[in-house]
């Protein structure tokens, strides 16, 4: 942990929280939520980088991975090869 001196604790515990394996699960997960798997995963690698054991981000990780798959497979059936995130309510046809 980095420490600057008894006045700077919001930084020690600001700096301990982004190397902690629950920070990147944390971001992953908010990332999933807005539609970008991509980054996702490079977040839960951060957080196996950490604690390669953890459970709780391989299974995120795993979920991300899968939406990645689909999100190609969407591609290939005729979505906009663009199109990097997905988006809730991008619907047209609404009556």
């Amino acid at each position: 942990m980095f420490i600057i001196d008894n006045s700077h604790a919001s930084i020690q515990v600001i700096f301990s929280f982004f190397t902690s394996v629950q920070a990147w699960v944390t971001l992953g997960r908010a990332q999933l939520n807005f539609g970008e798997p991509d980054s996702a995963v490079q977040s839960f690698d951060k957080a196996l980088a950490i604690k390669p054991d953890s459970e709780e981000a391989r299974d995120d990780r795993h979920t991300a991975m899968n939406l990645m798959k689909r999100r190609k497979q969407l591609h290939s059936s005729g979505l906009s090869p663009k199109r990097n995130r997905y988006a809730v309510g991008d619907r047209t046809d609404r009556t």
